[in-house]
């Protein structure tokens, strides 16, 4: 429950601090901004790590649902980690990334992308996050569901990285652990610096599905279960 006030506290104050100063959102979209354009948006380096940010999150859920649905005919114990552990992986990717984010925030909060608001070109009205608006249709920029997705890999990278670590030793599952840790924040850098999304979008994506994470870990697959 600590984790979870915690991860309550974090989001309350990150939105508010976005509220009260929702000029941070365009100062760190402007660092990016070229004044025609977000240049790092074609970059090669920079489409080849997205590309390479929205499909890894795939491979950890797709593996939990394998393994979940393979009953007798998959080991108990895969990598480490047990079917319990596999499902919340794949639960989490679901209703994290798939539900709340994809089909609920993004389908219905209507913030503009940094790319369509006026302060960059566009012709959509900036708005903070808090503030539920009709300046996009569908698939907009409240939260970012590939910072989503990135994290709940990083989730998954991390129970496994967990349930291995004597036999990775200190310093292996060190850097796997920093990793891990780092790539929300890659894919964080990645959007903003593309158009794509605000440092809000991001900041708040990592929050709300470390929120659906955990409480997925506490009914599907609790310690000492």
């Amino acid at each position: 429950m600590k984790s979870s006030l915690v991860l309550v506290t974090a989001s309350a104050v990150t939105l508010i601090l976005f509220a009260l100063w929702p000029q941070i959102d365009l100062a760190t979209s402007r660092l990016f901004f070229d004044g025609v354009a977000f240049p790092l948006e074609t970059a090669p380096w920079n489409v080849a790590l997205r590309w390479i940010l929205r499909v890894t999150p795939f491979l950890p859920a797709l593996a939990g649902l394998f393994i979940v649905a393979g009953g007798k005919w998959v080991a108990p114990v895969v990598l480490g980690l047990g079917r319990r552990d596999w499902a919340a992986i794949t639960l989490t990717f679901i209703l994290g990334p798939g539900l709340l984010v994809n089909r609920i925030l993004k389908s219905y909060w209507g913030r503009a992308r940094p790319r369509n608001v006026t302060e960059f070109g566009g012709d959509k009205l900036f708005t903070p996050p808090h503030v539920w608006t009709d300046q996009c249709a569908a698939n907009c920029s409240f939260v970012s569901g590939e910072v989503s997705a990135v994290t709940a890999l990083s989730v998954a990278l991390i129970m496994l990285l967990a349930a291995n670590k004597d036999r990775l030793g200190q310093g292996r599952y060190g850097t796997g652990l920093a990793l891990a840790i780092l790539l929300p924040f890659l894919s964080a850098f990645q959007r903003i610096s593309a158009g794509g999304h605000f440092l809000s979008d991001s900041l708040l994506a990592m929050l709300f599905t470390l929120f659906v994470a955990y409480w997925v870990q506490r009914f599907v697959a609790p310690k000492g279960r």
